[in-house]
This record gives structure tokens, sequence and C-alpha cells, in this order.
């Protein structure tokens, strides 16, 4: 099975602000379903993390920029990592993904690229 990386873009940030009890209680149905549903199919790597919407870009040649004025839409919000056969089956799960319940949200599906060990320490 090949890796992939689920990239959560958008959304809104105070969704958990003015959520109900009830759309909260139910968003996390939802994610425990599609968690349970990957595990049990032995193919969630990690559930990852959710990241906050604001931050920092630092190029090459060492301006920062804050990514505030960034549109919500392009944001990196989150991510996953899951195994698929192919980026078909990848693409499966990231629709099934229960990010979606968020306004103006999309999910990035990656590839991971593989590296043998001495590759990897190669580049470090």
């Amino acid at each position: 099975m090949e890796q992939f990386m689920l990239i959560y873009k958008g959304g809104d940030a105070n969704w958990m602000a003015k959520a109900s009890q009830q759309e909260i209680a139910a968003s996390k149905a939802e994610w425990q379903t599609w968690v349970a549903a990957l595990q049990e199919n032995e193919q969630l790597l990690s559930l990852g993390a959710p990241l906050i919407f604001s931050g920092f870009t630092v190029a090459g040649d060492g301006v920062v920029s804050d990514i505030s004025s960034t549109q919500v839409s392009d944001l990196v919000t989150g991510y996953s990592f899951i195994k698929a056969d192919n980026m078909d089956e990848a693409i499966i799960w990231a629709k099934k993904s229960p990010y979606f319940r968020y306004p103006e949200s999309s999910v990035e599906v990656r590839q991971v690229t593989k590296m043998d060990s001495s590759e990897s320490a190669a580049k470090v």
C-alpha cells in the first residue's frame, strides 16, 4: 500500500464557537465513524491534528510573511496520513471525510514519496 497525506484546507475558524452542542456532537460522531472505518481497514497511519488559522511563511531569503491575509479557503487547517492501494482509493477516503461539514472546505490528497533510510539521512 502507498502512503497519502490528506491536507485539510479552509473551513471556519469560529465554527466551534458558533456551533450548537448538537452540531458539535454530530461532527465528533462523524469523525469517529470515519476514523473507525480507516482503522478497521488498517489504513489510518495518523489522524494528524487541526491547525490554528494563523501563522507565518518564511521564504528562502529570510522574508517572513503573516498568513492572516491569506484567503481562508487556501489555508492548511489540518492533516491526516492514510494508506491506500492507489490515488483513486485515497480520493475515495478523502471524499468520505467529515471535514466537508465545515464551510468552504476542501481536502487535498498527496502521495508520500518513498525514500530509503540512506536517502532520508542524506537530506537531513
